[in-house]
């Protein structure tokens, strides 16, 4: 049996003619040169465009489990990596301790850490926020429009005969838009023994000390015009004395205070 053959009719354009190879080619690479050019262009299906920018999720921890009796290291871990801070560091309000200056750190693209003393001679927690607003993602055209905050308990006790003080700021969670009244509140009377010098202020400009009864003082701080960052206050060991017991405070205490003026 024979095997049956099939036959291709020639291709014709119009007219019988036959094609012309140089034109058929010709129109082919007209197509295909207009495709990528659409393409190119964003045109037709094909286009594509960058998804919008998005600020990165961060997680708030500390180095202490459960109730801490003197250092914290807190831990601040970004979803991603965020853009460089202002500052230096990232703003954040903090009450209950003070920040130990310059203790701000890099640890790797998405993970910083900060280190803070409680407030000594006492019972209480360390309430730390990072107001929305205080960080983009790397390009920094996304900002963050969410507060995170932080608690962490502490217990720092000292013998009643040893002066303490517990550093407070009027100033709001989401950072002081201008000045703001320190008040700085004794365990023990420390009558004249506590002076505008010992109150170190950092990227701020001090006011007066005024006092307010034997345990209270008050001082306004005012913070640059026009800036954003961290206000840093510290009153340095020995720099106040119990009227009772002549002890001098053995350590030192602060707060770190955010501003956006």
């Amino acid at each position: 049996m024979m095997s049956a053959k099939t036959s291709q009719a020639p291709l014709f354009l119009r007219g019988g003619e036959p094609p012309n190879p140089v034109a058929t080619a010709s129109r082919r690479a007209f197509v295909l040169g207009g495709a990528a050019l659409l393409a190119a262009c964003g045109g037709g299906d094909g286009g594509t465009s960058l998804p919008p920018a998005t600020a990165p999720l961060l997680d708030v921890s500390s180095n202490v489990p459960d109730v801490a009796e003197g250092r914290v290291t807190i831990r601040f871990e970004f979803s991603a990596e965020p853009a460089a801070f202002a500052s230096g560091s990232l703003p954040f309000s903090l009450e209950g301790g003070r920040v130990v200056a310059g203790s701000f750190t890099k640890v790797s693209a998405t993970v910083f850490t900060v280190q803070i003393d409680p407030n000594a001679n006492s019972v209480g927690t360390i309430k730390l926020v990072v107001p929305a607003g205080a960080f983009a993602d790397k390009t920094g055209s996304a900002f963050s429009n969410t507060a995170y905050s932080f608690a962490q308990r502490y217990d720092t006790r000292v013998p009643d005969t040893e002066p303490s003080v517990n550093i407070t700021a009027n100033a709001p969670a989401g950072g002081a838009a201008g000045p703001f009244t320190l008040t700085f509140t004794f365990n023990l009377d420390v009558g004249s023994s506590f002076t505008d010098s010992d109150v170190l202020v950092t990227n701020a400009a001090a006011g007066t000390l005024t006092r307010v009864s034997s345990t209270v003082y008050t001082m306004v701080v005012t913070p640059p015009a026009g800036t954003v960052g961290i206000a840093l206050i510290e009153v340095p060991a020995g720099a106040f004395t119990a009227v009772s017991t002549g002890v001098s405070n053995g350590r030192s205490w602060g707060i770190a205070v955010t501003y956006r003026t």
